[in-house]
């Protein structure tokens, strides 16, 4: 590990920089927001589909189901007209501020101060991502694209990263923008999406709240690191 500086951070966003979903509270801070506005149908359909959509990822957990998962997420939106994206990075911004993971938060804080570039890769939307980048000064990152009209509506979404080979096919070509390898970056992340970029990054680092079947995972350097480490361990890589 010693002899060679780290040159950037690849992070994931949900449950590893903040806790939990923050598509979920996008979800239900837009249906507040009809409530208020006294548009009870909308909230009554959106509370029912939401209802349904958790039901059927109940029923189904896996790693198929991600992109399922997502699609449902935003046709739930677009079909009851829902979804401007001031109000959705607004809702992220605010989830995220709330569910800090500061032990990875304080990291990546303290390796910026390195001078070395964090990079976001997460499969949550571009409202969440842009949220985190201006949250946490992060330099580039890639997400799944949602599509907004001309007055900011939500019509769609791209969906990019769906499973972990595409998360590492755009995270690789992100870092090639900047002439970086994977391999001679941290990665820090929490689910079986990760798993690639572990496999393929010089030293992985896990989040608090990984997955138990990710934690015994080894990098291309043949270390396998604790989020217990996760300070000790990454100051002295980057000294």
């Amino acid at each position: 590990m010693a002899g060679k500086k780290i040159q950037a951070v690849v992070v994931d966003g949900d449950n590893t920089l903040w806790k939990g979903i923050a598509a979920d509270s996008i979800g239900k801070s837009i249906l507040i927001n009809e409530l208020k506005k006294g548009h009870l149908k909308k909230f009554l359909r959106g509370v029912s589909a939401g209802k349904k959509l958790k039901s059927n990822i109940g029923k189904s957990p896996g790693f198929k189901d991600i992109s399922t998962a997502q699609l449902d997420f935003y046709s739930v939106l677009i079909e009851n007209d829902l979804g401007k994206i001031n109000e959705m990075i607004s809702a992220a911004r605010k989830h995220i501020k709330r569910n800090m993971l500061h032990e990875v938060t304080n990291l990546i804080f303290q390796i910026s101060q390195e001078g070395i570039p964090i990079f976001l890769s997460t499969a949550s939307g571009s409202t969440v991502a842009e949220a985190a980048k201006n949250i946490f000064n992060i330099k580039d990152s890639v997400s799944n694209t949602e599509l907004f009209n001309k007055d900011g509506n939500l019509t769609g979404v791209e969906l990019t990263i769906t499973n972990g080979q595409t998360k590492l096919d755009r995270t690789i070509k992100l870092l090639n923008k900047y002439d970086i390898k994977l391999t001679d970056c941290v990665v820090i992340g929490d689910s079986v999406l990760d798993v690639p970029l572990f496999k393929s990054s010089r030293h992985a680092v896990f989040s608090p709240l990984a997955i138990n079947d990710i934690k015994q995972i080894k990098s291309v350097t043949g270390a396998t690191i604790s989020s217990t480490k996760v300070y000790s361990i990454t100051r002295h890589i980057i000294k």
